[in-house]
């Protein structure tokens, strides 16, 4: 049995992120645009 969480966010601006991004890039990126 797998159990899968998932997190959606609406940003205020389109993000430029390479694929291979991290975690904490991703986070660094998504600051301040979450509405």
């Amino acid at each position: 049995m797998h159990h899968y969480q998932f997190k959606v966010y609406a940003l205020d601006t389109e993000l430029n992120l390479k694929p291979e991004a991290t975690r904490r890039e991703l986070e660094k990126a998504i600051g301040g645009h979450v509405i």
